[in-house]
């Protein structure tokens, strides 16, 4: 098996669980975009393992970007491509204000899980992302 297989399969088994994560709203994006941009950075951290303490990574597809952001002062924090798309549909519920969905396009924003010191979101390309770090 792969070191960062068994990095992220370790990382995965000790992380604390989920306490409730904070979810904030930015901008509407486009829907096939937001889902290449989590699928190429969902491949990116398969890849390469874990993020690193107080890192960021991401993924541009036209004018949206997805992102990971690590503000845990030390170790590595997991990325993977089914927690971008849980973090997608709970941004998307909490920032459309349960309007029906326009064609091809969701609600942008970001998801902090304190317990982690781990940020999901997705926004317009070029927006502020994973400010601090």
């Amino acid at each position: 098996m792969p070191r960062h297989v068994v990095l992220l399969s370790l990382a995965l088994l000790l992380r604390p669980a989920a306490a409730t994560p904070r979810i904030g709203c930015t901008r509407p994006v486009n829907t096939s975009e937001a889902d290449e941009a989590a699928r190429q950075l969902g491949a990116f951290c398969a890849d390469n393992g874990p993020i690193s303490a107080a890192a960021k990574v991401s993924w541009r597809v036209g004018g949206t970007r997805a992102y990971a952001c690590n503000y845990a002062g030390s170790g590595a924090n997991p990325c993977s491509f089914g927690e971008l798309m849980a973090v997608q549909k709970a941004i998307d519920a909490r920032c459309r204000g349960g309007e029906a969905a326009a064609d091809g396009i969701i609600g942008g924003g970001w998801w902090y899980e304190p317990a982690w010191k781990k940020t999901y979101g997705f926004d317009g390309a070029a927006a502020s992302w994973c400010g601090n770090l």
